[in-house]
């Protein structure tokens, strides 16, 4: 009846876990097979006691994992990761106000935010040396969202340094997959820039300086760049290069969310609207990126 259908629901929103002894338990899902081994953490946020003891929050973390790897060169390269999975006990398992949860993840409006602190924290539970980690981190929602966070590493060309990215299950494993390409193999590892745009206005002048600080020092953003001249941005090479002609390679306008100022390699990617495959400049960063970070040979 409704009176218990309200009492069910008060009953539901107002759990809190009383049961902290499984927070930080380490469970390897996949030791690399080649080359020196890259370190990936999955952990779960918003999950309380009954949800990881359960086994509900490893059903998801497993399901994002699988996610990260099923999209070029990722799926590839599958076996230069190992894999760990980290069980992160929140106080809460929803979203609103007032809600406490491990990886301090939360909504601001339509925005997905969290903590890139203690997203490293919990990663160094699993890992000695993080500084290269990426970290997915999973919120128990089924709210569309996410956000990425990156930390300077080694200056070179490889897209160095820590990441994150915060992604909601979507209560779809498919869609939340979608969102683990773009904010985690995209952002957090390989270190791509946005190729959408939301506003008409240009690239501010500090954007771009900053910007192009980071590509020279770190390699960072190799997928934007400042210039429409084929000829000189940063992907000319694979524009000029048959082997790529039916990718429909070229300069269009609009990327890192401003519609003027700045240039992207393609007219649509996992970048853009997280749909479809990483483009050429993108898959090549990630190979970079995984050859350096497993086989140290570049």
């Amino acid at each position: 009846d409704a009176g218990s259908l309200s009492l069910a629901v008060i009953q539901r929103h107002g759990y809190e876990s009383s049961d902290y002894s499984l927070d930080g338990r380490v469970t390897l899902l996949q030791s690399a097979t080649c080359g020196l081994g890259i370190d990936l953490v999955v952990v779960g946020d918003a999950f309380t006691d009954r949800l990881v003891a359960d086994g509900t929050s490893r059903r998801w973390l497993e399901a994002a994992v699988e996610g990260f790897f099923d999209v070029e060169p990722y799926a590839s390269f599958r076996q230069c990761f190992n894999v760990y999975m980290v069980d992160a006990v929140s106080r809460n398992e929803e979203y609103g106000a007032r809600m406490s949860h491990a990886l301090e993840s939360y909504y601001d409006n339509s925005v997905v935010k969290g903590s890139l602190q203690a997203a490293y924290t919990y990663a160094c539970k699993a890992v000695k040396a993080v500084a290269e980690t990426p970290v997915l981190v999973v919120m128990n929602s089924p709210r569309y969202g996410g956000v990425a966070y990156t930390a300077k590493g080694v200056p070179g060309p490889f897209a160095s340094g820590f990441g994150v990215g915060f992604v909601p299950h979507c209560s779809d494993a498919a869609g939340m997959g979608r969102l683990v390409h773009h904010e985690v193999c995209g952002h957090a590892f390989a270190k791509l820039e946005d190729e959408y745009h939301t506003n008409s206005s240009s690239v501010p002048a500090s954007a771009v300086a900053q910007k192009k600080s980071e590509y020279d020092e770190f390699g960072w953003w190799c997928n934007v760049d400042f210039s429409n001249d084929p000829a000189a941005v940063k992907w000319s090479a694979f524009i000029s290069d048959p082997r790529y002609s039916s990718e429909g390679l070229g300069v269009f306008q609009g990327c890192m969310t401003y519609a003027r100022g700045a240039w992207r390699p393609s007219q649509t990617s996992i970048m853009d609207n997280n749909y479809g495959t990483f483009n050429a400049p993108s898959r090549e960063m990630i190979y970079k990126r995984i050859m350096k970070t497993a086989e140290n040979i570049l």
